[in-house]
């Protein structure tokens, strides 16, 4: 009975991963990341004129891999460009600290105090090109002992991720935590 129950889990699990990965991915502003899949016409859809602060805390273990998170926001400007709306229709800060600190690096200091190709640069150059701003949290940025020559040209220096997050808050931006 045990084998016939592992059996059937096992055949519902590979029938769900092969529909997933059989998924087509379209990426309808941002080319590479943040793939969507097109839905009913009449589905549930966003609106113009979003404020939107995105709270990235996490970063991959393995510097030479892509930031997932970062790629969720690529996805979210899919998700709205999906829906008819552009990316200068919408106004979108993410705050960076913790572990996601890392994605402040200009690309030669992650090279140097990373030991890797900066995974991420692309990427964030397509998410600046579309209006995203970034802040980092400099509690976290200096604590792990990042030097104000490291920063990356385009992301801002904040005192605090807390402290930004409540003031964007207050401000009218909506709070997404990835």
């Amino acid at each position: 009975m045990r084998k016939f129950a592992l059996i059937i889990i096992l055949s519902i699990f590979t029938h769900i991963t092969m529909a997933q990965s059989n998924t087509n991915l379209i990426y309808p502003e941002i080319n590479n990341y943040g793939g969507v899949v097109k839905v009913p016409s009449d589905a549930f859809t966003p609106i113009t004129g979003e404020k939107i602060v995105i709270d990235i805390v996490n970063g991959p273990e393995d510097h030479s891999a892509l930031n997932k998170d970062l790629d969720r926001v690529a996805r979210l400007i899919n998700l709205y460009k999906l829906s008819n709306i552009a990316p200068e229709q919408l106004d979108i800060k993410i705050v960076l600290h913790g572990g996601a600190t890392t994605l402040a690096l200009s690309d030669e200091s992650y090279k140097t105090l990373l030991g890797s190709q900066n995974p991420n640069s692309e990427l964030m150059q397509a998410l600046l090109a579309r209006g995203v701003a970034f802040y980092v949290c400099g509690q976290s940025f200096f604590r792990k002992g990042y030097k104000e020559t490291d920063l990356h040209a385009d992301v801002d220096m904040a005192v605090s991720a807390m402290t930004t997050l409540i003031m964007l808050q207050k401000e009218g931006y909506q709070l997404l935590i990835f």
